[in-house]
């Protein structure tokens, strides 16, 4: 599920089409879902368009982006949990990125 997630990431996210042969197969994505410094890169590219919020409580990670398309629109929040970092990182930026 991890390598699924990186995938995901990578394409409707981070625009790392390239990272893919002709047969659409992965190779070399980073590990967004496992590798702390390359989730950190998920959280600055929505940083740039997005409030992201990450708290530790009892070994979980949660993560609540808010996003808020205007300033007079109303802000919506995605929000993801996981005993890791990286991928309640992934998990709610994939939740954003579906609604899209």
């Amino acid at each position: 599920m991890g390598r699924e997630i990186d995938k995901q990431i990578a394409e409707k996210m981070m625009s790392h089409i390239d990272f893919f042969d002709s047969k659409r197969e992965v190779k070399g994505i980073p590990n967004y879902s496992t590798d702390i410094a390359a989730a950190w890169e998920v959280v600055e590219k929505l940083a740039e368009v997005c409030r992201v919020f990450i708290e530790i409580d009892d070994g979980i990670y949660y993560v609540r982006i808010e996003y808020q398309e205007t300033s007079m629109s109303v802000a919506k929040y995605f929000e993801a949990e996981d005993e890791s970092a990286p991928m309640a990182i992934c998990r709610a930026a994939l939740k954003l990125m579906e609604d899209k």
